[in-house]
């Protein structure tokens, strides 16, 4: 059998994701390269191929055309740039927002918002599942000034912002906000 040589960029880590792959490597004898960057990487056809999680990252773009014109086999594990014609493994994002709000309606929760630091095309995708299975639309909270976001949100002063933050990173990133 032959020992294929891939790398593999997953952003951000992941160690479900990276053990998931490195499991995968092991039992298919593959030789595992990983990075948690592609930008600074020279392009090589050094590898058989390539997994990776393509984000906003300009640079990562590049770095992925570049390999592609060089003939390397690229697989995208998000679908934040949906244009890139790329074999992927994802999520069904519309299906999480779709139970999300599902979740909401059997529990009677009549006002559902969507908080986000963030618009990427996984957020859209998750939205609008949210939006199709929630009883009423859902207000949207994006920013880029994820303190001010909070402030506005949670009516906290600055002492409990911290912990209202660290909460929403811990356990709601994408963080949809239930009103009862």
């Amino acid at each position: 059998m032959k020992q294929f040589r891939v790398l593999t960029m997953i952003n951000p880590i992941s160690h479900l994701r990276i053990g998931g792959v490195a499991r995968f490597a092991k039992e298919n004898g593959w030789l595992l390269t990983i990075h948690d960057r592609l930008y600074g990487l020279e392009p090589s056809t050094d590898y058989d191929g390539v997994l990776a999680t393509i984000r906003q990252n300009g640079r990562e773009l590049d770095y992925i055309r570049r390999m592609r014109r060089r003939g390397v086999p690229i697989v995208d594990l998000t679908i934040e740039h949906p244009q890139l014609k790329l074999p992927r493994v994802i999520s069904d994002h519309r299906a999480i927002g779709y139970l999300a709000g599902q979740h909401f309606n059997e529990r009677g929760f009549s006002n559902v918002a969507w908080f986000s630091v963030a618009w990427t095309h996984v957020h859209d995708l998750r939205y609008r599942g949210l939006s199709e299975s929630s009883r009423r639309p859902p207000d949207r909270i994006v920013s880029d000034d994820e303190r001010e976001t909070l402030k506005k949100v949670t009516d906290a002063d600055s002492k409990d912002l911290q912990a209202e933050q660290n909460l929403i990173y811990k356990y709601l990133y994408p963080a949809i906000k239930e009103i009862k």
